[in-house]
């Protein structure tokens, strides 16, 4: 298997993005997933990385128009969080979900958010 660990990934304005990912097992760093406006599921279709289980940090997703579920985009992401926590006042998260209007499925392996 040809898998690496990859540092903070910033994937943003459009699907093509989504190919930083490719090989990434680990994210040793933030995985930012936003603003991508005026796409539909079909722009998401054929995109999924297996090979990720990990992100040490923390996920944001927010305001990414068309995704619906991240079950096929991330199938094995088994573990988010721990070395450094999204943090707003007394607000502190590992996955942050914001202004998602089509997402209807989370479901996620992870043992550890």
């Amino acid at each position: 298997m040809n898998a690496k660990v990859c540092s903070t990934i910033d994937i943003r304005n459009e699907p093509s993005q989504l190919n930083n990912l490719q090989g990434c097992r680990i994210v040793n760093g933030i995985l930012y997933f936003v603003l991508m406006d005026n796409f539909t599921y079909l722009d998401f279709d054929g995109f999924s990385f297996p090979n990720l289980i990990e992100v040490t940090e923390y996920v944001v997703l927010f305001r990414v128009i068309g995704l619906t579920t991240l079950r096929t985009l991330f199938p094995n992401l088994a573990f988010i969080g721990g070395k450094k926590l999204l943090t707003k006042e007394k607000y502190s998260a590992a996955l942050t979900i914001f202004d998602m209007p089509d997402l209807t499925e989370v479901r996620c392996k992870c043992r550890k958010i």
